[in-house]
């Protein structure tokens, strides 16, 4: 094993998760939109009950950062859930 090798720093691994996101509680700021690493945020089509377009999580999976989570200003409006296994 090589000493570059040896100091590397170790990258933890990605966790699989999805996206849970309370459409109705949404505002539709879209701040999470841009920090989504795999672009899997949108706004819906349709109004909430507030009269907004809320938040919708787009793809079957995602990498579990919880960028979105962390850039919402609303509490408890995305939650991002992990699986037991890590990515692939």
């Amino acid at each position: 094993m090589s000493l570059f090798r040896m100091f590397q720093p170790k990258k933890a691994p990605k966790r699989a998760g999805w996206v849970v996101i309370d459409e109705d509680a949404c505002t539709g700021c879209a701040l999470c939109l841009p920090v989504c690493p795999m672009g899997g945020l949108t706004l819906a089509d349709e109004s909430n009950v507030m009269g907004v377009r809320p938040v919708r999580f787009t793809l079957d999976r995602c990498r579990g950062d919880a960028f979105c989570s962390r850039a919402c200003p609303e509490p408890g409006v995305i939650t991002v859930r992990h699986s037991r296994h890590d990515a692939a």
